[in-house]
């Protein structure tokens, strides 16, 4: 059930500041059997994304992401994925990290979407930028588990077409 629910309709209106996009997975179909079609972002997204960061310029040096991943039930659940949003963003604020305004919403989403989402938002600007991609996870373990894959670089490397990918990034489940 986990595996192969969506995403409602009108779930990126829930979350304030959130910025639906999508992946070139045509339905949940082809982004199960077809993996990679999750991996790579649909070139309506990407011009988005160019506008977002055209607008906010570099007030900001972390980008939050969610993903409807393989449990898309982990982000709509008792509002579980509201209440992180809020704690994991008063807390990066209050360590002084400035959060970009917009969240961006990826659907049929994995984790490599958002690598490629920081390298069109960080990529080119100086110092360490930081992407955190809330994504769901573990279907079939009859919980609703989110995790957050947090990755940091400077924005040499994210200005690198898949220079950033797992190895430099930290998962909290």
């Amino acid at each position: 059930r986990c595996i192969w629910a969506e995403l409602p309709d009108n779930f990126a209106a829930s979350i304030p500041s959130t910025v639906p996009i999508a992946t070139q997975a045509a339905d949940r179909n082809d982004y199960i059997l077809h993996p990679a079609s999750g991996e790579v972002l649909h070139p309506s997204s990407m011009e988005r994304l160019e506008q977002l960061r055209s607008n906010h310029g570099d007030s900001y040096t972390a980008l939050i992401v969610l993903s409807d991943g393989l449990n898309a039930l982990a982000l709509t659940s008792d509002d579980q994925a509201k209440s992180l949003l809020e704690q994991l963003e008063s807390e990066l604020k209050e360590s002084g990290i400035r959060v970009a305004p917009d969240r961006i919403l990826i659907r049929a989403g994995r984790v490599r979407a958002g690598y490629r989402i920081g390298e069109l938002m960080f990529g080119g600007r100086s110092g360490p930028m930081h992407l955190l991609h809330v994504i769901g996870e573990r279907p079939g373990s009859g919980h609703r588990t989110l995790s957050i894959y947090i990755t940091t670089a400077d924005g040499e490397a994210w200005g690198k077409p898949s220079a950033i990918d797992h190895n430099i990034t930290k998962v909290v489940s």
